[in-house]
């Protein structure tokens, strides 16, 4: 019992001489008397400074060796050391900074320690709130090529109330090399910027990019936001696809990149009367679509489109070939031809185009077999709307051996004059039956060949008078 005793007693004198230390240290020698966070309610990401007072409130001058920050959910610590000495009644302001990955609420503490007498270690705990932060970063990655420069994606959107600028894109990580960091210049609240970084690697695989976008706020602190993507880099393969199609703007081309490494400075030209378009550089799995402008083609023609590109360095090209029709475009269409040698042509002039045609006449062109005729040799049918039609009818004569009736078509297409010639198809034998109208060359004049100068009406009429003097001859006689 009294060993007991004994030990009990010495327990409770280590326990108070311990408390007594413990009381003296916190009273004199170091003291931190304020710690203050900037910014108070830090976004992640965003750089904390943490600034402690630490003042000598002891009778004797002490070196202060440290000042140190615990933060003990990430076993971390971050302090600075060798401060100097500090007078009695002075004090000094010892700054440091950290950032916070995470939000939520961060409890840590402040740590001051040196050497004097009475001086032992003090500790000043702390919390601060951390936001999320308003900016986001989003990598991807379409698809990446061994040996070739693949874009990394990364939209930064701002979601914050303030503007950033300065805005910085580089990636990082291991198994591949960077050629270029991304920039941007500003963001203003609730604007989404996308801006490409390129990555490299000589060995198939997958990749972790790390993606950092740092930035400038609108308080003036510098922040940083990360996104981490899996790229998979593929052994290379490299096809571009070409297709094209007449519009109401012009021609239409598409350029697909179906391989999975990006081709460089591609650009799209369609001949002498069709514009080039220069498309630049075209990401793998992905496509383009421009619209090049026609101007002085007056009628249905078969264009060339070719699309040239670049490839490690070497010029490629790829073509593909289109029917291409005006965007006004006026064609004969339900023609008929009724009558011998005084014959009515009938039809539509149907706009097979995407625009109005303006100001359409059409009438017979004359030649020596056909000539124009009362009442009606030419006819106004003035503005006929894309994929409309307006009716006519046209009187001509026609003499000797002929098969075509040449129709003129002439109107305004685009601010542009345009005349055509249509051959409408016409036999005497057949007259009054619907025909074809096919479109005359330039050096076609609708003459025939083998005529005898006799109008086939006119040579009936001499076969009947030469049976009827016969047949008087014969009566007479009898």
């Amino acid at each position: 019992m009294r060993r007991t005793v004994a030990v009990l007693g010495m327990v409770v004198l280590l326990f108070v001489s311990a408390s007594a230390v413990s009381a003296q240290s916190g009273t004199e020698g170091i003291h931190i008397s304020d710690v203050n966070v900037t910014p108070e309610t830090p976004q992640v990401g965003e750089t904390v400074t943490v600034t402690a007072t630490v003042e000598n409130d002891g009778e004797t001058a002490f070196s202060l060796s440290q000042v140190s920050l615990l933060r003990w959910e990430e076993s971390s610590s971050l302090g600075t050391t060798n401060i100097g000495t500090i007078a009695p009644g002075e004090s000094i302001q010892v700054p440091l900074t950290t950032t916070f990955e995470t939000e939520g609420t961060k409890r840590f503490e402040v740590r001051a320690s040196g050497k004097g007498t009475n001086i032992g270690t003090v500790n000043y705990p702390v919390s601060v709130d951390v936001e999320d932060s308003p900016v986001r970063a989003d990598a991807s990655v379409r698809s990446a090529a061994v040996g070739a420069w693949n874009p990394v994606e990364v939209e930064v959107s701002n979601g914050g109330a303030g503007e950033i600028r300065g805005l910085r894109v580089t990636a990082d990580g291991y198994g591949f090399t960077t050629e270029k960091d991304g920039f941007l210049t500003n963001l203003s609240a609730g604007e989404t910027g996308t801006v490409d970084v390129l990555v490299s690697s000589d060995v198939a695989g997958e990749k972790d990019i790390r993606v950092s976008v740092g930035y400038t706020n609108s308080d003036g602190n510098s922040l940083t936001v990360e996104d981490t993507v899996t790229a998979r880099f593929e052994e290379r393969d490299h096809e571009l696809g070409l297709r094209a199609s007449s519009s109401e703007n012009g021609v239409e081309a598409t350029v697909a990149n179906v391989g999975n490494a990006a081709v460089q400075n591609v650009r799209v030209r369609g001949g002498v009367a069709v514009s080039s378009v220069d498309v630049g550089d075209l990401g793998a799995r992905s496509s383009e679509t421009v619209v090049m402008n026609v101007t002085g083609v007056q009628r249905e023609t078969t264009v060339e489109v070719t699309a040239s590109y670049e490839l490690d360095g070497e010029r490629r090209t790829t073509t593909t070939t289109i029917d291409y029709t005006p965007r006004s475009n006026i064609r004969l269409t339900g023609t008929s031809v009724e009558g011998a040698g005084s014959v009515t042509v009938t039809g539509s002039a149907s706009n097979v185009g995407v625009e109005d045609a303006e100001g359409v006449v059409v009438g017979v062109a004359e030649t020596p077999n056909v000539e124009p005729a009362p009442p009606q040799s030419d006819y106004f049918v003035g503005t006929v709307p894309a994929s409309d039609f307006g009716t006519f009818e046209l009187n001509a004569r026609v003499t000797g051996n002929v098969s075509e009736i040449p129709v003129l078509v002439s109107y305004v297409a685009d601010g542009d004059s345009v005349e055509r010639v249509y051959n409408v198809t016409y036999s005497a034998v057949g007259a009054g039956m619907t025909t074809q109208a096919s479109e005359a060359s330039s050096s076609q004049d609708g003459s025939g060949e083998g005529s005898s100068g006799v109008p086939t009406s006119a040579s009936v009429v001499i076969a009947v008078l030469v049976v009827g003097v016969v047949a008087y001859g014969w009566r007479k006689r009898g």
